[in-house]
């Protein structure tokens, strides 16, 4: 299979009309259908021969996108990690000249909604994709920080809560990925070490309640061991 789809990628660019619909039809329904269950070097494959394809304008990034977005779910923090990667770039150049709005508004609702995914990996990486991409100046709007506030900041899962508190208090830290975990001591810390950022006293409070309900689910956690 690995051979086959390196030939028909290196062929991709030359017979764009032939091979467009059919390569990126086929892989993508494969990737949502049964991106749970494929082997991880096929799905590597498969992932990888998208990208390039994006490369070379073989397929929309608004066919790839939002099925790279939803293999986030996979159990594999490498095509994790190489996923994000793959977004972030191709959003980068697809708003090097102008802002397009077209694709950035569909791909934020999408990651909106992947925020409140049940499974956490989708989760936290799609609040990673937000924050990097507003720190680029890729996606520096108010709809990026209204999700980020409505998606990260309310969300249920404590290590969710604290990421997108880091990123209102804007502390001074490097952008953590996936490989970087969120600790008790990064969420109990965040009102401790706030230098001066501009808080509401509502949003203010928000916070200290959200800090709070950690450190208790935190102690039940404990209790229970």
């Amino acid at each position: 299979m690995r051979l086959t789809t390196l030939y028909f990628l290196q062929v991709s660019g030359v017979y764009k009309a032939q091979l467009a619909n059919f390569l990126s039809t086929e892989m993508l329904n494969l990737l949502q259908q049964y991106y749970s269950i494929l082997n991880p070097e096929v799905r590597m494959v498969l992932v990888t021969a998208l990208k390039v394809m994006r490369g070379k304008d073989v397929v929309a990034a608004a066919a790839v996108l939002p099925v790279f977005l939803k293999l986030f779910r996979c159990k594999d923090k490498e095509l994790r990690k190489f996923l994000h990667g793959c977004i972030i770039n191709d959003l980068k150049d697809l708003n090097k000249k102008a802002k397009n709005n077209n694709i950035n508004k569909k791909l934020q609702n999408f990651i909106l909604g992947l925020l409140q995914d049940p499974n956490e990996d989708a989760a936290k990486r799609a609040l990673n994709v937000m924050v990097e991409l507003y720190k680029r100046c890729i996606w520096n709007d108010e709809k990026t920080v209204n999700a980020i506030w409505t998606g990260g900041v309310m969300h249920s899962n404590p290590k969710i809560v604290a990421a997108a508190c880091r990123f209102f208090l804007v502390l001074d830290y490097e952008y953590k990925s996936e490989d970087s975990e969120t600790t008790d001591d990064d969420a109990a810390d965040l009102l401790k070490h706030h230098k001066g950022s501009k808080l509401t006293k509502a949003k203010k409070a928000y916070l200290e309640r959200a800090i709070k309900a950690q450190k208790r689910k935190e102690k039940r956690k404990n209790s229970t061991i």
